[in-house]
Order: structure tokens, then C-alpha cells, then sequence
């Protein structure tokens, strides 16, 4: 900090010294468009949040270590009785496998989940992120290169289709169809600068 304070005082630019963190941890969630008492509903929706948040890690290509999956009621209905609860998942082997991670977050969820309460929210957060490359493995649990490479060109496919043609053009099946959990279209906030479709449309007569 002080050589960085002279070199400024001399006139010499440091802002290109200073190397950017990676993050530590990427979370996805949202609240429901309805309150959610089923669970597959809810395994849906988890799904889809995982899917953000691995998109996001292997864009910074990072590797997650643990993960975290919560889900609460609406803390403003007194009328409704209350549950707030997170798990966590430490992942034998860092890990950017979307299928592994979506699998081991409805598992957690499953853990957590009580069928008498209505859901408000749910989300995912991967945590203690490392850069992908070089990365430990566990000694008694290491896959093989055969797998490893396997799995790098198959979610390498999955991110060039989605980025090409479009977020979930592709996507796993867990993350389900008519996602009834979902926020109405209609309660969204425009998204002008990255959606066409959301542009105000001007009529000439």
C-alpha cells in the first residue's frame, strides 16, 4: 500500500497493479410467484438456481468446494406458521458439474423440506470457490481422467449451445417445464438493455 501511495504521488498510474479477487461464493434465488407447499415444485426451482450459479462460476472458471441450499416461508404472513432453515454439502471433489451439483442440492432440499409449510423463497450458494485449474482432489475419492475430461466437454457443449442460442436452450430436465413456482411474467421488471422483446414498442401512423 505505501509503495502503490509513493508510485502515486510520482504520477504513476498503479490502478492495473491491483489484481481482482475471484469470489468466494455465487448464490441464485428468488421468491416464488406463489407460496409452494410441493416438493418437486420446490426441486425445481432449486435446480434452476443451480443452474445460474454454476453458469456463472465456469464463466469465471472456478470450482466449488461446498454447497449451500435454503429455503424459508413468507416472513410477513403472521397468519402462517414459519420455517427458516439452510443445509450445507461439503463436495468430496471441487467441482463445476452442474448434474453433481443439481443432484446433491435436491438432497439437501429433500433433508430440509416439511410438506405443512408454504415456501416463500429458496436458493442455492456455492461456496469456498477456487480456480479451476490447478485444483487438489481427494486421494481416496479422485476420478479418473477419463471422467474428468468427460465431463469438462460435455458441460463445454452445454455452455456454447446456451450462450449461442440463448439461456436453458439446453438445459437438464430437473429444472422441470411449466414452473409453476416461477414469477409471473407480469410482475418482472423490464429487462430494456439485455431482452429485445422488452423494448417499448413505438407505433408511426
Amino acid at each position: 500500500v505505501l509503495m502503490r501511495t509513493a508510485m502515486e504521488l510520482q504520477g504513476i498510474a498503479c490502478g492495473g497493479l491491483e489484481a481482482i479477487e475471484p469470489k468466494q461464493s455465487i448464490m441464485s434465488s428468488k421468491s416464488f410467484g406463489q407460496m409452494q407447499t410441493q416438493l418437486a415444485s420446490i426441486e425445481e426451482s432449486i435446480s434452476s438456481h443451480c443452474a445460474r450459479a454454476v453458469e456463472k462460476m465456469r464463466r469465471q472458471q472456478l470450482v466449488a468446494k461446498r454447497l449451500v441450499v435454503f429455503v424459508h416461508t413468507n416472513r410477513f404472513r403472521e397468519d402462517l406458521a414459519q420455517h427458516f432453515q439452510s443445509i450445507e454439502f461439503k463436495l468430496i471433489n471441487p467441482t463445476d458439474d452442474l448434474r453433481l451439483i443439481t443432484k446433491m442440492a435436491k438432497r439437501c432440499l429433500q433433508r430440509i423440506f416439511k410438506p405443512w409449510y408454504y415456501y416463500k423463497k429458496a436458493g442455492v450458494c456455492l461456496e469456498d470457490l477456487i480456480p479451476k485449474n490447478p485444483r487438489q482432489l481427494d486421494m481416496f475419492h479422485q476420478p479418473s481422467d477419463e471422467h474428468l475430461n468427460h465431463t469438462e466437454q460435455l458441460m463445454a457443449v452445454f455452455d456454447q449451445i446456451n450462450q449461442k442460442y440463448g439461456r436453458s436452450t439446453i438445459r437438464l430436465a430437473a429444472e422441470g417445464y411449466s414452473k409453476p413456482w416461477a414469477m409471473r411474467a407480469e410482475l418482472k421488471s423490464p429487462a430494456y438493455t439485455t431482452r429485445w422483446s422488452d423494448l417499448p414498442r413505438a407505433i408511426i401512423r
